[in-house]
């Protein structure tokens, strides 16, 4: 039982260790942003999207981050900003994205719920 323990509890440091912290961009950042050097991803689901989303965002499902990786990777000159409701999601997606070598990263500090705190425009 401790051996189980102490590996369960090893296992959850080396995840710790290995995830990195990606750099947050605000929300002010978001909405002045330039469109042509960055690209936003809303990573919730596709009903939670279609309530309202950040104007121009793009959807994909945190859980389907590893079958758009190509096409991420591809726009390698864009910083891709990741958010979701409250920020547990995007860092997933983030850590994914990381690990398979996409370096432009940002994650939007407080996600949609600063972003409709601050009442900025929602796109549907």
């Amino acid at each position: 039982m401790m051996k189980h323990l102490l590996t369960a509890l090893a296992f959850t440091l080396s995840l710790s260790a290995a995830s990195a912290e990606i750099q947050s961009i605000s929300t002010e950042q978001v909405l002045e942003r330039d469109t042509q050097k960055s690209i936003v991803v809303d990573v919730r689901s596709p009903e939670e999207f279609a309530e309202g989303h950040v104007p121009g965002a793009i959807n994909i499902p945190h859980t389907e981050i590893a079958k758009s990786l190509e096409n991420l990777q591809s726009n390698s000159d864009k910083t891709i900003i990741l958010y979701c409701h409250s920020g547990r999601r995007a860092g997933i997606a983030a850590n994914y994205l990381e690990e398979h070598g996409v370096t432009k990263l940002r994650h939007m500090a407080g996600d949609m719920l600063e972003w409709q705190a601050k009442q900025y425009p929602l796109e549907k």
